[in-house]
């Protein structure tokens, strides 16, 4: 399952994902965007049993070219908080599965990249665009980082 904002990511999965959605359309804002991926997101949790779930929230990407990759910049800060409010939401719905205690959910939170002003670009050679997080979650998150 697969439910992107970004239109080239939902090309590259819909050949691999059972099911690949794009929230991406000509005129949506992206904030819009990723809170019908959130609905989606938990009405898949709600109604079917996917094998695994990737998510694409693209409004932060969007902000950051808007008005900056910064922690300084608030609008930045604020789409952030946003999304994190998204993942809470489906992390939410996936815990209140009935079949959660016997599945083996592992959850892999990351960005594709940081940014540096209102770009990204050189990316390869500067430490403040190549350098991102990942958080590890989910009962088998040890043995995976091993």
């Amino acid at each position: 399952m697969s439910l992107v904002t970004y239109t080239p990511l939902h090309e590259k999965f819909r050949s691999v994902a059972e099911d690949s959605r794009t929230f991406e359309a000509e005129g949506r804002p992206f904030d819009e965007a990723d809170m019908l991926l959130t609905f989606a997101a938990l009405d898949v949790l709600g109604k079917a049993d996917p094998t695994a779930m990737f998510l694409h929230f693209g409004n932060i990407d969007i902000t950051g070219h808007a008005k900056g990759f910064h922690p300084d910049v608030p609008e930045y800060m604020r789409t952030i908080e946003i999304t994190d409010r998204h993942v809470g939401k489906v992390l939410r719905a996936l815990r209140s599965r009935p079949t959660y205690g016997n599945e083996d959910w592992l959850i892999l939170v990351c960005t594709d990249h940081g940014g540096q002003g209102t770009d990204h670009a050189g990316g390869h050679d500067d430490p403040d665009v190549n350098t991102t997080f990942l958080i590890v979650s989910g009962p088998s998150a040890d043995s995976w980082l091993r």
